[in-house]
């Protein structure tokens, strides 16, 4: 018999999505009663969830509907589709696909469409799937788990509130952790250009605060960048922001930097006593960045704390040398080929650490060589 609070809780759910669906039957109308629903159970649990709903975008390829915060850190991310509608891949239309395609990369989402709920972990198929007893538009306080599904629907929740990274111990492990969340945040970033170019020109004296991405990357391609061999100047800012900003956090990781649960501001000053340019190149790519954009990149923060660089050294003692290019090879192949990064000698190494400029290449090259010296 499943615990009576969760068939209260899910008896509750089906109420409230019977009476908004009379309305209207997208995933706007069951949108509140499943973020009711996750916080009320995640309460019961004391892990004080919060949903943070994201700005909504018709044409956005990335942004799920919720980032789920629990105990002050993002643990996962909720994304809702409309009542009988398919949660799996193999049911998704061309655009869900896409937006699939994207979100897999990242560690612990949510999938639900009211009725059937699937918890997916960087994998192709979902870890857990539960389907509710009974009819979203018609039964109210009739819908229900079954008897063995009542003990799942609770696990499978859980599972989603409670996830924490796993300890990183390998080279391995690490690329196969950072590499994803890059490429997911990378799309970020070249969504919220895509968004700001949208958003009218404002007083020239407030465009920094107000279309910060454009005018970072501005900055970038005129002042630290002017040649861009032909790229896309959008996918090439998007690119070395994300890329610098994971390999600022992983320096400041092994300098044993606390990242977890703190702002960019603390960790770029802490890390530019350690190295200049890697902690002027956080802080020059984070200083404008707002609440809802620093979520996007909390989980790249908590997956790079959970790093055991010693434990990484002990196993592969020369892990930096190829660490970059390892990281490239699951990142984006055809960057590695563009950019023939398969080995870099020692002396270039330090060469280019001397380079002031921010850029994906001179920032990797000054952890390189931070680790090279030591």
């Amino acid at each position: 018999m499943p615990e009576q609070w969760i068939r209260a809780l899910v008896a509750d759910f089906g109420s409230e999505c019977r009476e908004r669906l009379r309305v209207s039957d997208t995933e706007a109308s069951i949108s509140l009663p499943v973020a009711k629903l996750v916080e009320t159970f995640g309460a019961r649990w004391r892990l004080s969830p919060r949903l943070h709903p994201e700005y909504p975008l018709p044409e956005a390829r990335v942004r799920p509907d919720y980032a789920v915060e629990t105990s002050g850190r993002i643990t996962g991310f909720l994304e809702l589709k409309a009542p009988g509608h398919d949660v799996t891949p193999d049911g998704f239309t061309k655009r869900d696909r896409e937006q699939w395609e994207l979100m897999r990369r990242l560690p612990n989402v949510l999938y639900s469409n009211g009725h059937t709920w699937c918890l997916y972990r960087g994998g192709l198929r979902p870890l857990r799937t539960v389907r509710l007893e009974g009819d979203l538009y018609r039964s109210g306080s009739r819908l229900r788990t079954s008897e063995a599904d009542g003990a799942a629907f609770r696990d499978l929740l859980r599972e989603f509130l409670g996830w924490q990274p796993q300890r990183i111990t390998t080279v391995g492990q690490l690329v196969s952790s950072i590499a994803p969340l890059c490429q997911y945040l990378r799309e970020e970033v070249l969504e919220q250009l895509a968004l700001e170019r949208r958003t009218p020109d404002g007083p020239r004296s407030r465009r920094r605060a107000t279309k910060p991405f454009t005018a970072l990357a501005h900055h970038w391609s005129k002042v630290l960048f002017p040649s861009t061999d032909g790229q896309d100047p959008d996918h090439l800012f998007a690119d070395r922001y994300t890329q610098t900003i994971a390999f600022a956090l992983l320096l400041g990781r092994i300098e044993n930097v606390p990242l977890a649960g703190r702002n960019f501001v603390d960790v770029a000053r802490e890390l530019k006593a350690e190295n200049t340019v890697m902690g002027r190149a956080l802080q020059l790519l984070t200083e404008t960045v707002d609440i809802e954009f620093a979520r996007r990149i909390d989980t790249l923060v908590q997956v790079i704390d959970a790093v055991d660089w010693e434990a990484i050294r002990a196993r592969t003692p020369d892990a930096h040398v190829h660490l970059y290019e390892d990281f490239l090879q699951e990142y984006d192949r055809e960057l590695r080929k563009r950019s023939g990064t398969y080995y870099t000698p020692p002396r270039l190494v330090r060469r280019w650490s001397a380079s002031p400029t921010p850029s994906c290449a001179p920032a990797w090259a000054a952890w390189r060589a931070s680790r090279t010296s030591r």
